[in-house]
């Protein structure tokens, strides 16, 4: 897990989710957004992968607008990969911090 990314309500938020280099063509990611890593998601999809052997994406302004200033508490942004030839899991992780838009 990489440090913590900061952004304001309604910024978008890019991000990559990759095997470091491994052939990703049997695998699906699922994005999830949570308030805590045991947490129920708060926004939630499957991302197509891209040209690159990875899945490439961003939460919408929309999107971060949406999740409320959390204060001490982290955003986990995690891309749950599931193989589908074998049902193996990892998970890729990835904290953020959200602060209040500026007027």
């Amino acid at each position: 897990m990489t440090g913590m990314t900061i952004i304001r309500q309604g910024e978008d938020l890019e991000f990559i989710f990759d095997l470091d280099g491994e052939d990703i063509s049997d695998w699906v990611c699922l994005m999830e957004v949570k308030l805590f890593p045991d947490s129920a998601a708060l926004i939630s999809r499957v991302i197509p992968p891209s040209g690159d052997n990875s899945w490439e994406g961003f939460l919408t302004s929309t999107e971060t607008a949406a999740l409320a200033v959390s204060g001490d508490s982290p955003y986990y942004l995690t891309g749950k990969l599931t193989n589908s030839s074998t049902d193996q899991e990892r998970q890729i992780p990835r904290r953020f911090h959200v602060t209040k838009a500026w007027a």
